[in-house]
């Protein structure tokens, strides 16, 4: 059998892709929601630890995260 590669990438620039091509994920927050995400695969992913990737404790608008 042929070796499977991940349709993502997070070292370097955060791409994802298929069938042989690769699409860098452009905006700062989209790649910190993916990273995350792939970081716990197969697993949830509570709220506050995707708060705390995206606004680093602080949510939109000042008010601290949950």
């Amino acid at each position: 059998m042929g070796q499977e590669t991940s349709p993502y990438r997070i070292l370097g620039r955060v791409c994802c892709g298929g069938f042989g091509r690769a699409t860098e994920l452009a905006g700062v927050k989209v790649r910190a929601l993916v990273v995350t995400l792939l970081l716990q695969a197969n697993r949830a992913v509570p709220l506050d630890r995707i708060g705390q990737a995206l606004w680093e404790g602080e949510r939109p608008g000042g008010g601290p995260a949950e």
